[in-house]
């Protein structure tokens, strides 16, 4: 008689661990909460350096649902939440900026961040594989590009395009220089505009610039 309850619980604890074996089974096949996460760009500076300032985020949900839509950082702990229990559409890209700013509206410590999606009513969540890292350190003022790199004037002015990266000031110059005489020097200057860039008439002293070597510089 004393061996029943020895064997009932025996049972009982196999009927148990096989119910969790197929709970979890089931849990794992179940259909996915979000098709894929969006992020653009991998990486940005919530400064007012003019570069890139915020990021464009988001996911595709499986199916209609309610949900909450957060910022975590790599610790997994929620540092701005975008979505606060919304009802969404589902297979519809849906994205939203982040300015790289917490709840509190102060810029987040430098770093990796992911996106987090929680199903209100069922406490399933899903945290994006792809992160955005937060770099807050300024830019250095460089020349990007100058558009045409050759020139072959005949005699000609010919105006040349030149973009730049960095901080974006209102007073910004652009300053071209000669640099196959020597020591380089400056033979014409020109202000840049609010897209970081700026634009040499092809001049030198009013008149076209002669042959020669140019490089430009950013102030």
């Amino acid at each position: 008689m004393a061996s029943t309850p020895v064997r009932v619980l025996f049972a009982v604890l196999v009927v148990a661990t096989v119910g969790t074996f197929l709970a979890s089974q089931y849990l794992k096949g179940e259909e996915p909460l979000v098709l894929r996460f969006e992020r653009e760009p991998r990486s940005f500076s919530p400064t007012a350096d003019g570069v890139v300032n915020r990021a464009r985020v988001g996911f595709v949900l499986r199916e209609p649902a309610q949900v909450t839509f957060s910022i975590v950082s790599s610790e997994g702990v929620e540092v701005r939440r975008l979505v606060d229990s919304r009802r969404l559409p589902g297979d519809e890209e849906l994205l939203f900026g982040w300015d790289g700013r917490d709840d509190e509206r102060r810029v987040v410590p430098d770093g990796v961040y992911r996106l987090r999606v929680v199903r209100q009513g069922q406490g399933r969540s899903v945290t994006s594989g792809r992160r955005v890292r937060v770099d807050t350190k300024p830019a250095e003022l460089a020349i990007a590009s100058a558009r045409p790199g050759l020139v072959l004037a005949g005699g000609r002015a010919v105006p040349v395009r030149v973009r730049f990266r960095g901080l974006r000031t209102a007073d910004a110059q652009l300053s071209v220089l000669r640099t196959d005489r020597g020591r380089p020097r400056e033979v014409a200057r020109f202000a840049a505009d609010a897209r970081r860039a700026g634009r040499w008439d092809g001049r030198v002293g009013g008149r076209p610039a002669p042959e020669g070597d140019y490089a430009f510089t950013v102030s």
